[in-house]
This record gives structure tokens, C-alpha cells and sequence, in this order.
């Protein structure tokens, strides 16, 4: 037998073979149900002997690939073969096809579906169909929305972002000191400003930390610190205070009588 003829009958079984269209017809070892008490219980789904069966093709198809006795362990033509069994095949391609769906575009129908599922799972609703068992077997990920930066807008430079945040840009500490004060007396009063830092210990083995203050109408409304640990950067630290000082802010009730929120770090680099 050829190397062609051995390539095409392992893409027989990993495609277009026994796992053909399978996103739509595996449902899985298990699914959820309610009791009589209303209570979600998993129930068996019966599907080994039809597991049994895809195994005993697989394992066939193996053997007729590679010159093996018929007493070679089942591990090893799977390994030799670069196969998986049925089972973990199946899963893999279902998995595969829910993260797929998941990453569509926000306004695609299937991923709103999607979304509308995952709401539903969270007031603690047992999915009813296939699909949405698949979609809830994935495990909480962070979702962007790749509209929301498109590639093909210009993005800033670093020479804008510069003027954006009132960098340096050549200026003198003591320049930018007077710069700074003069700024932040023309800010209102009512808008949130938050105060942040993070630095080091000097101490042998020291720890990384950081910490912010929240000011509002030239009074101290919040602050926090915190500790990162020995292995983390000061630059991890500075970033850290001013994200975790704006969603600090965010959830104060006095927000709503301000217009803007400032950040003021003096870490060049991550206010970039």
C-alpha cells in the first residue's frame, strides 16, 4: 500500500468518513434533565454500542493501514495511526464547532443564539436542545468584539497618544510639574480624578505593589492597595492600580455627577 492510499483512508475516518456532520448528530455521553422534583439530574444518552461500532471501524481501518499483528495493543495503533478513539474524536469536533460559533461575528444569528443561551444558563435553565448543551459545556471565556477595532481604521500613533495623555515629549520633570498644576486647576471640581502608583520594596525578596485614591470635589471618596507578590514587574503594578481605581470609580454612586473621570499615573509607559 502506498503513502497516498494510507493518507487517504486516515482522512476517511477523521472527515468525511464516520464523523461526518457530526456537530449535528452527536449528543454527547450525557445530558441534563429535571427530576419530578425539578431538581437538574444527568441522565446516559445510550450511545455505546453505537461508540463500540465507530471503535470497531477505526480500529479495523488501523489495521489495514499499518503492517501490525493482530495482537498489537489498541494504544499503540491509535498512536501509530495518529488516531483518537470515537469518543474523544467526537467531543473534539463538537467542542471545536461550539468555540467556532462562539467566535462568529457578535451579529451573526447562530452567535446571538448563542448569547441568548448562555443568558439562559445563567438564571439556571436546563438547555433543552443540542445545540445549546454544546454551547454551554464551554467553559467562561472572555469575549471581544472585533468590530469594536476594526483593522482597517488608522490607529493612533504613539506620537498622538503622547499628546493625548499630556506626556513629557521633551519636556523637563520640573516643566511638566508646572505643566500638571496648571492643568489640573482648570479640571472641575465634580469630576472623578483617582491617584495612582506602584513601586517595589526595596528589601531583599520584596514584594510589587500598588495602590490608588479617588477624589471627588477635592474630597477623598475611595482608596486601596494591594500586593503582587515578589515575581511581578512595577510596571504590572502601575497598570494594575489604574484599572482597578477606574473600576473602583465606576461603581461609587457619585459618579453620576461627574462628566469626565482622570487618571493621573506617573508611569509613562503604561498610561500609554
Amino acid at each position: 500500500m502506498t503513502y497516498t492510499q494510507e493518507t487517504h483512508r486516515v482522512g476517511y475516518i477523521r472527515g468525511n468518513g464516520c464523523y461526518f456532520a457530526s456537530e449535528t448528530w452527536w449528543p454527547g455521553r450525557t445530558r441534563s434533565k429535571k427530576n419530578a422534583l425539578n431538581k437538574p439530574i444527568s441522565t446516559s444518552n445510550i450511545v455505546d454500542s453505537h461508540i463500540n461500532l465507530l471503535n470497531k471501524v477505526v480500529i479495523t481501518c488501523t489495521r489495514a493501514i499499518l503492517p501490525v499483528y493482530k495482537t498489537t495493543n489498541i494504544a499503540v495503533l491509535y498512536e501509530e495511526a495518529k488516531l483518537r478513539p470515537s469518543e474523544i474524536e467526537l467531543n473534539q469536533i463538537s467542542q471545536s464547532y461550539a468555540a467556532r460559533t462562539t467566535r462568529l461575528d457578535p451579529y451573526h444569528p447562530l452567535r446571538i443564539r448563542a448569547e441568548n443561551i448562555t443568558k439562559a444558563k445563567e438564571q439556571n435553565r436546563i438547555p433543552d436542545t443540542r445545540f445549546a448543551r454544546l454551547i454551554t459545556a464551554l467553559p467562561e471565556t472572555e469575549h471581544i468584539n472585533p468590530l469594536a477595532s476594526p483593522p482597517w481604521e488608522i490607529r493612533e500613533s504613539r506620537a498622538e497618544a503622547e499628546a493625548r495623555i499630556n506626556g513629557p515629549m521633551g519636556r523637563t520633570k520640573a516643566q511638566a510639574a508646572e505643566d500638571f498644576k496648571a492643568f489640573h486647576a482648570k479640571i472641575p471640581r465634580s469630576d472623578i480624578q483617582i491617584f495612582s502608583d506602584g513601586s517595589k520594596s526595596e528589601s531583599k525578596d520584596g514584594a510589587t505593589g500598588g495602590g490608588f485614591v479617588i477624589s471627588q470635589f477635592d474630597i477623598q471618596i475611595a482608596h486601596y492597595s494591594f500586593s503582587l507578590g515578589i515575581n511581578a514587574e512595577v510596571f504590572d503594578a502601575e497598570a494594575t492600580a489604574a484599572v482597578a481605581g477606574a473600576a473602583k470609580a465606576l461603581t461609587l454612586a457619585s459618579t453620576k455627577l461627574a462628566t469626565d473621570l482622570w487618571i493621573f499615573l506617573d508611569n509613562h509607559e503604561a498610561a500609554l
